[in-house]
């Protein structure tokens, strides 16, 4: 492991012992749950999401809220999106990103700005 921290790191542990992270969901920072030197520490169920995938949830939440379309049919997908990110980092991510990629695709109009995130967002799976 290196030993530079990064420029954000969520839980930092240095030295000592007995320490643990344990439930936590952490998103936006450059690493999470970074020990060093430990002796007995421990980091059990964590869902990290990098800066850069926050990221682009944000750019495809906004693309989804500024698209032309019924307030039903925004909310659906708005729906989709919230529930891929919540499930990103699970074993039930793969499901959930096929189902987004398949609403999204029924609107031509969001492939354009969508489209191009839709590597990125495949990558995010458990």
């Amino acid at each position: 492991m290196s030993t530079t921290k990064p420029q954000t790191v969520a839980i930092y542990m240095e030295g000592g012992s007995g320490n643990t992270a344990t439930g936590n969901d952490i998103q936006g920072f450059d690493a999470g749950v970074m020990m060093v030197n430990e002796t007995g520490s421990s980091a059990n169920n964590n869902r990290i999401l990098s800066a850069e995938a926050v990221q682009v949830f944000a750019q495809a939440e906004a693309a989804i809220a500024a698209a032309e379309m019924a307030e039903l049919e925004r909310d659906r997908l708005a729906s989709l999106l919230a529930n891929l990110k919540a499930e990103s980092g699970r074993p039930g991510y793969a499901k959930k990103y096929m189902g987004f990629v398949s609403a999204v695709s029924a609107h031509v109009g969001l492939l354009p700005v969508l489209g191009p995130l839709f590597d990125i967002l495949g990558q995010l799976g458990g």
